[in-house]
Formats: structure tokens, C-alpha cells, sequence
């Protein structure tokens, strides 16, 4: 048996040992440097394949080095590590705490990556960073984001993490807001597949964008229909679209919000922001809410928020992009306390016509959401067909559950804890309304338990509130 082992910053450069067995299943070992050998024991076979998988072992931890980011701007294989030309490869720990740094290449697999400050920007589709365990953490100016907004015919652009266990804390951001497909410019309908109408529309995705005239899905006129929705409401990976724009000179629409992955086999846990939001405020058409995908073993998280907000516009607001929880629902159901974790895809507020929707919340159960304290917006799904819990409470949020199948049960009361709450059971529209639980419309509303408010009862989705 014959085997190479290279250590850094010992007395032997390189270690050549030799394995020979005896008759009596003893070994000779032994060591060569500068062309001489040294006897250096006899040693029981067993032993002696003991030892010889150890120093493999530590000879792989050995190899293992500290890249440091220099600061200043520059790519990530530039060599500006403070180790020449080198740049960390397999099993290497990497910091970051100041400077900028563009990643437009697969990263190595990296033992470990932290950020205490600086900025690190995805670039390429393909991107991605991958690492045994992802920290991003340090001042509000430590960034992950991405370059502008692109056009259909430039490629795209996403962060995209895959570790095993990855913890974002308080400070910094992962920000991928307005990082989507591209605005409208002077009559020019937004960029993306759900790219808003060139007469000032908003775009779509999770949710449809306002049209600057009638239903969303209004087709009297194709230059004044907002985005369509479109991608996945399980692996939301897509970017979201752009808002249209008018005849005007300098006139522009909003751009959509941009891409987030992460993709965990361990525990992710949320403790500041993730937005993936549309431009934050236009006259034209609004960009769409982008996608937010984290895949993980366990959630969990307080005091944080994942965005996927459609861009309000004086005209034209931008629908609510997607955002999904994927999650091992077993060992979920054992993490306490419950994820404190604001999710949000909300809807562009408009000046005109608020036909836009909001985005899409998903999950694998009803493990990650708190029924004491649920302040997020977007229409809800998960993979089970029932929630049922003894009361629930809504806070600034407004929530719809609609898939059909699904059913909600309260064993006692609602509350409906501010004037912004909101919560409705079904799919909304102008001639059949959902379940509305608080903020209703003054049409046809019936008294429920605790003076509730319910109307346009429908088939699918069912709430039952007190056992009624």
C-alpha cells in the first residue's frame, strides 16, 4: 500500500509511506524526504490502516485554508485574497468583510462562507455559492445582490445559495429588489413573461398587474392588460416582470424584483431580509413582486421578512411575486418556537384601477405559520387539505387561502387585530367574493361569531368558526 500525503507549513514537505506487510502481519512504514528513507516502526497491519486512514484525514483538513477578502472591488478569481493569484477552492473558509466582490462563476465547494460587511453580487444564472455552512451577517451595508435589471435577450441573473446549513442575521440583506426583468421605456410593454401592456400596465407573476383599463384579464385593448401570472407556486425560481410604459418621451414603467435560491439540506434560519421586491414606486406601470425558493431540512427565524412585493405606480400597480417554504415536515414540527418570520407578496397600491392580485405563500404544512400571530400578505396554499386550531389571529397582514380542498377550522375566535387585517377563504373577483374575515366591503355582509364578517360564500376552501 502506498499512499501521498502533502502538508503546509510542517518539516516534511512531503510524506511518501510505504505499507509493506511481513509474514507475521506486521508492516514496515516508513518516510522519504530529500531522497532518503527512514525506517519509522513496525506496526500491526490493523494499526498500521488506522494511522494511514487518520493522516488522510488530517492531511484533507490540512489543505483547508483561510481566504480573507482584501477589500476594494474586484472578481472573485482575481486573486485578491492576500494569497497571490489563488482564489479559495474546495473545503477553504471564506470571509468577507468589506469591499465588493462579483461572483460570475460557480464558486468551489467552500467549507464554510461568512460576510461581516462588503458586498457580494451574483452575476450569470448559473452563479451559485456553494458551501458547507453560508453566514451572512455584520452592519445594515453587508449586501447579497444582484446587477440591474435585465431585457429578454441579456441573460439573467439570481442569487443562488446551496449549503447545508445557512443562517442570515440581523443587519445585513439579501436584496434582490428591482433586480428582475426590465421596465417598459416610452411605449415599450415591460420585459418578462408576465411584462405589463405598453399603455402603462403593471406586470404580473405570482399575481396578475393592474391593466390601465378594466379586468386584469381584460383584452378590449392588449396595450392596456397588465401581466398574466406564470412559474411555479412550489419552486418559485422566476424573476418577475416589468411594468409597460405610455407614449411618452422619457416615460418608464417599474422593474420587477429579481431571483432568490437557497437550497439547504440542513437548517435555514431567517433573522433580518430577503426582498425581492418591484421597483418601489412609480407613475407608470408597475414592476412585479420577484421569486424567493428556500428548500431546507428546518425553518426558523425572528424578527425577519422575505418579500416578493409588486411596485405601486400613480397608474398600473405591479402584482405580488412567489415565494415558498419547502421543508421537511416531521422535524418542523418539532422546532420551537415557531418561526417569527414576516412573509409578504403583496399587491402595488395604484391610483387607478386596482384589479392587480397579490403573489402566492407556500409551504409544506401549516408547521411554519403561528396562528397567534400571522401579519403576512399573499394568497396561502400548502400541501395538506386542513388547518385546525383552537384560535387564530391577524395582525397588518391580509391573507387568503383559496385552493380548492383546503379547509380552515377555528374551534373559538378570530381576531382581526388592526384596521390592515385581512383574512378571506376563497378567490376573490367582482361577482363572487371570498370568506372575508375584517376590512369588509359594504355589500352583502353577514354577521358571524364575535361580530365577524363574512360574504360571497363559495364552493372549495371552507372556514368554520366556532363550529359553525
Amino acid at each position: 500500500m502506498v499512499f501521498f500525503v502533502a502538508f503546509r507549513g510542517v518539516g516534511y514537505t512531503i510524506i511518501h509511506c510505504s505499507l509493506v506487510p511481513s509474514r507475521d502481519r506486521f508492516v514496515e512504514w516508513t518516510t522519504e524526504k530529500e531522497e532518503s528513507t527512514v525506517r519509522i516502526a513496525r506496526l500491526n497491519l490493523s494499526v498500521a490502516i488506522c494511522i494511514t486512514a487518520l493522516l488522510l484525514f488530517a492531511a484533507d483538513a490540512v489543505h483547508a485554508d483561510l481566504f480573507t477578502w482584501a477589500g476594494g472591488s474586484g472578481n472573485w478569481t482575481d486573486g485578491n485574497w492576500g494569497k497571490g493569484a489563488s482564489y479559495p477552492g474546495d473545503g477553504d473558509t471564506v470571509a468577507i468583510g468589506s469591499g465588493t466582490v462579483l461572483l460570475g462563476s460557480p464558486s468551489a465547494n467552500l467549507g464554510s462562507f461568512e460576510m461581516t460587511g462588503g458586498v457580494l453580487v451574483f452575476s450569470n444564472w448559473n452563479t451559485k455559492l456553494s458551501a458547507t455552512t453560508v453566514t451572512i451577517g455584520g452592519s445594515s451595508g453587508t449586501r447579497i445582490t444582484l446587477p440591474a435589471a435585465f431585457t429578454n435577450e441579456l441573460e439573467k441573473n439570481r442569487v443562488w445559495i446551496e449549503c447545508t446549513d445557512f443562517t442570515r442575521n440581523a443587519g445585513a440583506i439579501i436584496d434582490a429588489n428591482e433586480k428582475g426583468w426590465a421596465q417598459g421605456i416610452q411605449y415599450i410593454p415591460g420585459w418578462g413573461p408576465g411584462g405589463g401592456g405598453k399603455d402603462y400596465a403593471g406586470g404580473g407573476y405570482g399575481g396578475r398587474g393592474t391593466s390601465s383599463g378594466g379586468d386584469g384579464s381584460w383584452t378590449g385593448n392588449a396595450d392596456a392588460m397588465g401581466g398574466l401570472p406564470y412559474g411555479s407556486l412550489t419552486e418559485p425560481l422566476d424573476p418577475g416582470s416589468g411594468g409597460g410604459a405610455e407614449n411618452a418621451v422619457g416615460a418608464v414603467g417599474g422593474h420587477g424584483g429579481g431571483a432568490v435560491f437557497i437550497d439547504a439540506t440542513g437548517e435555514v434560519t431567517v433573522h433580518g431580509t430577503i426582498r425581492a421586491n418591484g421597483t418601489g414606486s412609480v407613475s407608470l406601470g408597475g414592476g412585479s413582486g420577484g421569486g424567493v425558493c428556500i428548500k431546507c431540512h428546518t425553518f426558523k427565524g425572528t424578527d425577519g421578512a422575505v418579500t416578493a412585493n409588486g411596485s405601486n405606480a400613480s397608474n398600473g400597480g405591479g402584482g405580488g411575486g412567489r415565494i415558498a417554504v419547502t421543508y421537511n415536515t416531521g422535524a418542523q414540527q418539532s422546532v420551537s418556537p415557531k418561526p417569527r418570520v414576516v412573509f409578504s407578496v403583496a399587491k402595488g397600491t395604484t391610483g387607478g384601477n386596482g384589479n392587480n392580485d397579490m403573489g402566492t405563500l407556500y409551504f409544506s404544512d401549516t408547521a411554519i405559520l403561528d396562528e397567534t400571530w400571522l401579519p403576512h400578505t399573499g394568497r396561502v396554499s400548502w400541501a395538506g387539505s386542513s388547518w385546525s386550531v383552537s384560535s387564530l389571529s391577524v395582525s397588518n397582514g391580509w391573507i387568503r387561502i383559496e385552493p380548492d380542498g383546503l379547509q380552515l377550522t377555528v374551534a373559538n375566535t378570530i381576531t382581526i387585530a388592526s384596521t390592515l387585517g385581512r383574512l378571506e377563504v376563497g378567490v376573490g373577483g367582482e361577482d363572487r367574493g371570498p370568506v372575508l374575515l375584517g376590512a369588509c366591503p359594504q355589500r352583502r355582509a353577514k354577521s358571524q361569531d364575535s361580530g365577524h364578517q363574512a360574504y360571497g360564500l363559495l364552493p372549495g376552501p371552507e372556514a368554520q368558526v366556532g363550529g359553525h
